[in-house]
Parts: structure tokens; C-alpha cells; sequence
């Protein structure tokens, strides 16, 4: 797929905004590049939500560039608040502010890969923090770059050129968002009292339809410019097919940097040139482990004495208590952090401020018994010695054995670093979900280990101090087997885009055989006539004798030459070299229903069932035989009779001024037109088909049809598959497809808390869910979950 620039709206062309743009492109983008110029702050509002509902025509994923917006960094957040837009955000591009929107399937692949993995910890019952995509900055001098650059793009077979002036960083440091993050729930405030910068230990990046090059570039900037604070980088490479609509792949890169893996490196190069870095760094993640340890079990015993000391006392007296542990909890800081700062690697932690935590000992006293409380209440407080005591001991363990080599005075940090993420990036592991599609099967799923080699069962491996911090006696990690990995593409092949929403968007286009699909045959077949029985082949014959047809159908059922054809003949402003997902969705969008695709409702019998065109006419037959349980035409009675709506293309020439003398009452002027007739059948004041008065004409009936707001799939699939009854899951569509509801689904369609709020209230409380008639009521309702 190529990048979409939808960047016309913008009025910057400056070189830095090109070479971005060019860069977005050249990675084989799917996202739409929209580049704006901060001008004022009255107007970029407005500019920035129209350039957004712009781009969120052709595609789901979108990257807004803003150069100089670094400058005005917290007025351009503001201004997302405002306008409710969230996304993932980048500074240090030569003073840009770079912000990523992501779409339904890259968000889901983050959220489900975080829940199989935290969902394995369940006898360890500690509330996981994350994902909050926190803003790091990321310490890459060009030096860095360069080298990892260059070993992406050897380990790929790339050609060895110098890497691209866009992933360079004007101040060799550059702030980012991952797509998603976890860390243990203890961590951040311990590294505050070290005086140590915090880092995420999980890190996900996910890229959809993107080259694997920019995102292991990704995975090794994670690795290799966070001082080692990183233990996992996970990358998600996903693939969609050719014609944009189908999940072909899902690739995993896992690095993995956690102390365990080090010392298993050291093991395996203990003869080699790699053997003396690797034992730096599994010293360094050691050392940090065991002092980290060491301070957890600190700061629980001076809260254990504060918490009893508390228990029962007058206002007075907590006072006191208070102003004492203060001054400890201060003390033991101050000690914390000079014993850190001795640790080796600490020079990696330079290019980062730190906030001393003595600075606010009041406000520390209140994290560190809010950690404890959630300890308390979590019901393992007791256990926390063991746990404390386990993970030590597990890190003193790595640091025994005669092939660990000591760390030399005059060891490199910054070159050790460099070479770490190098030899972690050419030992991480890759395992790919692949599935074989065929018409009216189930997908065949694969599941297979790339690297490294020589592994049968493939299995994504995940140490536990990345996530919940401890080593349990469940083990050291957290893993996840073939089985685990087929339900994760699953879940992703499920996921409703924009794309998939204009693919079955159904609309009304003259079409030939040739223009059909050949594995959306039989559903053309089904959905415009009807099937007969003789064979699809003859169906097909039958409907076209060839020549186009008129039809009613979803994008779905076109090949993809036609779709750029239609797209063509309306003229429609496609970028060079449209990928499918692109056409459909401006084709969807822009494509409006020409009179002989509106709807006209009437009374159908035996009689005037020859309106019907034959080639339309077997499905109203089937209708008419089961309404009224006959075998055969003949064998119905005169008045039998359906109430059917139809498009008009269905009908034969000779039936319309039939049609418009049976819903007027009047015969129509002689020598009409055909578009003349159903112009004024579309003027006709509607009865209905049964006489019942209705206040819209049949053009307004239409109209109205056309334009009615369907609820997103990703709400109607979750309503469809849950236990509600039938009639039950129509109902609640129906309400949910209101206009007064449009703004409201919105939102709960963009919002993944507001997604789970409304499966749990399936789920839980369908009755009370049916009853909720205004929009902002269930809102509220979904948002209590």
C-alpha cells in the first residue's frame, strides 16, 4: 500500500514538512499525512478537526504533522482536549509536534496482546499500571542512529545507505508515545525515591501495513536509547491482503532486555566478541533489580509502622505521626538515591532530569501509603517478603558463575549500550500468524517460529519483571503458546475499520459479470435475485444474458478494477496509485443513489408479480410462496398478496404507469419517459403498501432511507453476539440507529472503556440496557462499568 497524503488543506510546504511527509511515504504508510501550520491559535482549531474528518475518509490510521509545533506544544494539547481527539504523540523532529491516530485494529492488537499477558498473573492479584502511552524522551545521538540504521537494513538485505535526515533529532533527543505500556504497579514511585527516570518496562509499537524496516527502527530506538530501564519491546507487524480487507498476517518481535535473558546471552557468546558487553549490562539490570528490591521492601516496612501507629489516633496525634515519617521517609530518599547513583551504568541516566522526591516529602509519604494500602487491599501484603525475598534472590543468583565478567574502570556506557541493543535486535525472537482464506470456510490460522531456529512449538515468552515486577513460584514469565496466539488473530480478524464498513456499505451501480468477484458469486446471486436451484453458473447466465444490470449491493461483492472505474466516472480525487482501502471509502462516502435505486413500496400478487423483471423476479416469488405456504405460482389465490419495498430498477418499463395509477389514483401523462415516470411516482404522497397514510412521499421515503444513519459494526457486532433474544437485538438496533443517538454511538464506537462498558452490560444487564432512552443516559450507564 502506498501513503496517503491528504495534505492539500495545509498551507505549509516547508523542506522539514516534505521530507516528513516523504519519509511517512517512503515506509509504505497506510496512515493519511496531514501537515498544518500553527498560524494562530483562533484558527487551528478549526483547520485541524477539518484536515482530521478529511483524512478519516480514505483511511483509519492518521499522522498530523505540526512543524514548530513543539513551541506550542501545551495550546496544541488544549486544543485536542477540547476537540476530544486522542491519539499518540512525538517532539524533536526539528521542532515539530508530531500526533498519531491509530484505527480500530491497531488499538485492539495493543489492548488484547496486554490482557492474554496480564491475564496469565492471575494468583499474583496486583493491579498492572498501563497502558497510559506515557511520553518519554528518547536519548539518540546520530552516532546511534546511524549504527542501528544500518543494522536494520543488513539484517532485511536493504541496501547500506545513511539513514534518512527525518529520523534524525535536531537535539540528539527526541520525546515519544509508544502505542502501548505496562510496568509494576511499584515501580514508578520506587525509581522517584532513587532519584532514578522511570521507563515503562513493557513496551508494544504496532504498525499496520507498514515496512517491517521502520518498525523494528522503532523497536530498536525503545531498546536502545532508554539506559537499559526497558526490560520488553514487543512490534505487532500487520499485514493486511492485498485488497485491503482481510488479516493475512500478524508478526511478533519480541527483544527482550531483562536480566534472565541477558545471562543467558552471556552463556552462549562466553566466546565471543559480544561476551564482555553482555556482562556489563546483565550486571547493570541486576544490581538495579536488587537495589530496587531492596528499597520496596524499605519503604513497606516504614508504611507497615506507619499504618499501626495511625490506626485509631485523634486528629492531633496523626499530625505528629505524620510531620515524623515525614522526615524519615525523607532520610531514607536522600539514602536511596546516593546508594543508586553508585550502581554501574548510572552514566546511561545523564540525558534525563530527575525530580528529587525529597522535594515534596508530604505529598511522597501519601504515594508511598497509597501503594501500601493497594497492597493491603489486594490481599497480599503478607506475601510481599517472599515475593521481595524470591526476586532478589533470583538476581543474585544471575550474578553467580565464573563466565560473568567484571566491569572494567575503563568500560564505554554509551558504546556498551549501542552494541547491547544491536546484539538484543539480532537475537530477538519472531513468530508469525499467518491464515489461508477460502469462500465459506473457516480461515486456516498458522502459527510459526522464525527465529530463532530450530524451535517446533512456537511460544512468545515474556519475563515476569516486565510486567507484575516479581518472580513467582509459578515461574519467571509469562507465556504465551500456539493456542493463545490463534485466539489473538482471531480477535484482530474480527475487528471492523472504516474499511470494512465501506465494503458492506451497500450501494447501486450498473455492473457486468466480469465486474463480480468470482468468491462473492453465489452472495451476488443471493442478494439481487435469489438463488434458484439449477446451479450458480445458470443464475448468473439468467441475471445477465449478457449485459450490466443494475443492482443493489456492498462494495464488497466488485473487483477492485471496477471500483477505481466507478471512482473515475465520478470523479472523485483520489491520490497516486489508490490502494482498494482508499477507492472504497471515497466511493462510500461520495457515491450518491441514483433515482432508479430508490426504494417504492406496493402490494404484490399473482397478478402484478410480472412488474418484476424476470431476471429480478425469483426472489419476490420465493417471498410470495413462503408467505402463504403454496408450492407453485398457479396454485396461489387472487388475493394473496406481500407488502414488498423494491428499486425501481426492478421494474419493467410497462408496469410503471400501472404503478402510478395504483398509489395515486390518476393515470400519468402519455409519451413519459421512464425517468419522467419514476420521478413522479417519487412525488407520489406514500399510503403504504397496504393503504395506511404516510406524511413522505416516495422521494422522501427514499431520500430518507438513503440517508438513514446505520449503528458502526463494532457496536452492531457486539449487540449481534450477545444472549439477547432476536427481536431484542432488533429493537436495541433500531433505538441505537436513531439520529438523536448519532453523536453519542460515536463516541462509544471510538472508545475502547465505553466498547467494554457496553459488552459488560450485555453481558449483565441487557433488560436495563433496552430500557435507556436518551443518548446521554447511556452514556452514563456504559461508563459505570
Amino acid at each position: 500500500m502506498r501513503g496517503n497524503d491528504v495534505s492539500a488543506m495545509s498551507q505549509d510546504l516547508s523542506p522539514a514538512s516534505n521530507a516528513i511527509r516523504d519519509y511517512f511515504v517512503k515506509q509504505n504508510c497506510q496512515e493519511s499525512f496531514v501537515s498544518i501550520a500553527f498560524e494562530s491559535e483562533e484558527t487551528f482549531s478549526t483547520r485541524l478537526q477539518q484536515s482530521i474528518d478529511r483524512a478519516r475518509k480514505v483511511t483509519d490510521e492518521i499522522i498530523v504533522y505540526i512543524p514548530g509545533g513543539k513551541s506550542h506544544k501545551e495550546t496544541i494539547e488544549e486544543t485536542l482536549e477540547n476537540l476530544a481527539i486522542k491519539g499518540l504523540s512525538a517532539t524533536g523532529f526539528f521542532g515539530s509536534y508530531i500526533l498519531m491516530l491509530p484505527g480500530p485494529i491497531h488499538q485492539k492488537a495493543v489492548a488484547e496482546l496486554a490482557r492474554l499477558l496480564i491475564g496469565l498473573d492471575k494468583e499474583l492479584s496486583l493491579d498492572h499500571e498501563g497502558p497510559l502511552m506515557i511520553t518519554r524522551k528518547l536519548h539518540m545521538p546520530e552516532d546511534s542512529v546511524n549504527r542501528w540504521y544500518q543494522v536494520v537494513r543488513q539484517e532485511l538485505r536493504l541496501q547500506d545507505t545513511p539513514p534518512p535526515d527525518e529520523l534524525l533529532s535536531d537535539e540528539e533527543d527526541k520525546n515519544k508515545q509508544p502505542d502501548g505500556d505496562m510496568w509494576p504497579c511499584y515501580l514508578e514511585l520506587i525509581r522517584k525515591i532513587q532519584g532514578c527516570p522511570f521507563f515503562p518496562t513493557y513496551i508494544n509499537e504496532t504498525a499496520v501495513s507498514q515496512t517491517t524496516e521502520s518498525l523494528l527502527d522503532v523497536g530498536m530506538q525503545w531498546m536502545g536509547a532508554t539506559g537499559l530501564l526497558v526490560d520488553t519491546v514487543i512490534l505487532q507487524d500487520i499485514r493486511k491482503g492485498h485488497e485491503g480487507s482481510d488479516l493475512e498476517s500478524v508478526t511478533i518481535h519480541h527483544f527482550d532486555c531483562s536480566a534472565s535473558n541477558l545471562r543467558r546471552l552471556v552463556k552462549e557468546h562466553r566466546r565471543t566478541d559480544k561476551h564482555r558487553v553482555l556482562s556489563w549490562a546483565c550486571r547493570v539490570k541486576c544490581q538495579r533489580g536488587i537495589e530496587c528490591m531492596g528499597a520496596l521492601q524499605r519503604v513497606v516496612d516504614m508504611m507497615s509502622d506507619y499504618d499501626e501507629e495511625l490506626d485509631g489516633q485523634t486528629l492531633n496525634n496523626r499530625e505528629s505521626i505524620d510531620q515524623r515519617y515525614t522526615m524519615r521517609l525523607r532520610t531514607l530518599a536522600e539514602d536511596l538515591s546516593r546508594a543508586f547513583a553508585t550502581l554501574p551504568g548510572a552514566h546511561l541516566l545523564s540525558p534525563w532530569p530527575v525530580t528529587e522526591a525529597i522535594g515534596k516529602p508530604r505529598q511522597l509519604l501519601e504515594e508511598c501509603h497509597g501503594l501500601f494500602s493497594m497492597f493491603k487491599e489486594s490481599g497480599i501484603v503478607e506475601y510481599l517478603p517472599f515475593l521481595i525475598g524470591t526476586t532478589e534472590d533470583h538476581y543474585r543468583e544471575l550474578l553467580g558463575g565464573a563466565d560473568l565478567l567484571p566491569i572494567s574502570n575503563d568500560f564505554d556506557e554509551e558504546e556498551g549500550i549501542r552494541r547491547v541493543a544491536e546484539i538484543l535486535f539480532s537475537e530477538r525472537n519472531e513468530i508469525r500468524i499467518s491464515a489461508r482464506y477460502i469462500p465459506y470456510q473457516r480461515p486456516q490460522i498458522h502459527v510459526e517460529q522464525i527465529r530463532p531456529d530450530g524451535v517446533d512449538e512456537p511460544i512468545l515468552v515474556i519475563p515476569g519483571t516486565s510486567i507484575h515486577g516479581f518472580i513467582t513460584d509459578s515461574g519467571t514469565s509469562s507465556q504465551l503458546g500456539r493456542e493463545k496466539l490463534t485466539v489473538l488473530f482471531e480477535k484482530l480478524s474480527k475487528v471492523a475499520d472504516s474499511q470494512m464498513d465501506a465494503e458492506w456499505q451497500p450501494v447501486t451501480l450498473q455492473v457486468s459479470r466480469e465486474n463480480v468477484r468470482d468468491d462473492f458469486f453465489w452472495d451476488f446471486v443471493t442478494d439481487v435475485r435469489g438463488t434458484t436451484g439449477y446451479g450458480i453458473e445458470t443464475d448468473l447466465n439468467s441475471l445477465f444474458a449478457g449485459r450490466p444490470i443494475w443492482a443493489t449491493i456492498p462494495l464488497q461483492y466488485l473487483s477492485t478494477e471496477f471500483i477505481e472505474l466507478a471512482c473515475f466516472r465520478q470523479g472523485l480525487d483520489l491520490p497516486e496509485n489508490p490502494s482498494r482501502s482508499v477507492m472504497v471509502k471515497q466511493l462510500a462516502w461520495e457515491l450518491t443513489t441514483p433515482d432508479e435505486g430508490r426504494i417504492v413500496s406496493f402490494t404484490l400478487n399473482k397478478i402484478n408479480l410480472r412488474w418484476i423483471r424476470p431476471e429480478y423476479r425469483p426472489k419476490y416469488e420465493k417471498v410470495l410462496l413462503n408467505e402463504h405456504g403454496a408450492r407453485t405460482i398457479a396454485a396461489l389465490r387472487e388475493q394473496d398478496s406481500i407488502a414488498i419495498d423494491t428499486h425501481f430498477y426492478e421494474i419493467d418499463d410497462g408496469a410503471l404507469p400501472l404503478l402510478h395509477r395504483q398509489l395515486s389514483g390518476t393515470s400519468p401523462s402519455e409519451n413519459c419517459t421512464r425517468q419522467n415516470l419514476i420521478r413522479s411516482i417519487l412525488d407520489i404522497p406514500s399510503r403504504g403498501p397496504m393503504g395506511g397514510q404516510r406524511h413522505m412521499s416516495q422521494r422522501q421515503l427514499g431520500i430518507a432511507r438513503t440517508r438513514r444513519i446505520p449503528v458502526p459494526r463494532v457496536i452492531s457486532r457486539r449487540v449481534n453476539e450477545s444472549n439477547l433474544t432476536d427481536q431484542q437485538k432488533r429493537c436495541l438496533l433500531i433505538k441505537l440507529g436513531k439520529s438523536s443517538f448519532r453523536t453519542v454511538i460515536g463516541n462509544i464506537s471510538r472508545s475502547q472503556q465505553l466498547l467494554q462498558g457496553l459488552e459488560l452490560a450485555l453481558a449483565r444487564t441487557p433488560k436495563l440496557l433496552s430500557r435507556v432512552e436518551d443518548p446521554e443516559e447511556l452514556l452514563e450507564y456504559l461508563s459505570r462499568f
